[in-house]
């Protein structure tokens, strides 16, 4: 089954590409293989790095079978209530050997469980203040796929095969206060180490449907049958 599509990216919103991209945003790509799903429709509408946009839930994915041969998410995993549904919803729309990539948080980071305790009034103004992101662009948070070990655990039950898990370092967030960014910079310094590999900020994980199906117990018993 060829697929009508070749790329899904999951939460889209209002941009795929950043501003500071330059020269990225007017990519030949974008216009033949990119699809956007957005359940924030006022968003979707805006957004024109895709050559489709679809309303609709991570959850429910409104496409055939074997749709896709990659599906995307930016810093969105950490939002699902539900990824063991989610990323079935995902697996039945990428075609055999498709993969799932996604760029999320990590949940053990020390910068991640500092946010965790905080209001989601103080976050919104926070992702102003740092990030230059309006309140309606800050959703609630979750974690719960944001560690390798449930990457792990959440692949594994959904029939997922691991292609890599790797932990990297962002940017430092506070740089606009100037040397009052000192302490974050410091910290992510540490971090660097290779042993402390498993508390850096942000996870990028790359999931594969397999090119075969499991054989499953059940449908071994009905052929014996």
């Amino acid at each position: 089954m060829k697929a009508p599509h070749k790329w899904l990216d999951l939460g889209c919103g209002h941009q795929f590409v950043p501003p500071w991209m330059i020269g990225t945003r007017d990519a030949g790509w974008k216009r033949e293989a990119l699809i956007g799903i957005d359940c924030d429709l006022a968003s979707l509408v805006r957004n024109e790095d895709v050559s489709g946009r679809v309303g609709g839930v991570s959850s429910a994915l409104p496409f055939g079978d074997g749709s896709f041969d990659l599906i995307s998410a930016n810093m969105v995993v950490e939002h699902l209530d539900d990824p063991a549904t989610t990323l079935r919803e995902i697996r039945r729309v990428l075609a055999p050997g498709g993969l799932f990539l996604f760029h999320t948080v990590n949940a053990r980071s020390p910068f991640t469980r500092l946010r965790a305790l905080l209001p989601q009034g103080m976050k919104n103004r926070l992702a102003k203040l740092f990030e230059f992101r309006d309140a309606e662009d800050v959703y609630p948070t979750h974690y719960r796929l944001n560690d390798a070990a449930s990457i792990e655990r959440l692949a594994a039950t959904t029939g997922f095969e691991i292609v890599s898990i790797r932990l990297a370092e962002t940017l430092c967030t506070t740089a606009v206060l100037g040397p009052l960014a000192f302490p974050e910079l410091l910290v992510k310094k540490i971090l660097r180490l290779r042993a402390l590999t498993p508390w850096r900020d942000i996870i990028i994980a790359v999931l594969r449907r397999p090119h075969t199906e499991p054989v499953r117990m059940q449908d071994v018993l009905a052929r014996a049958s």
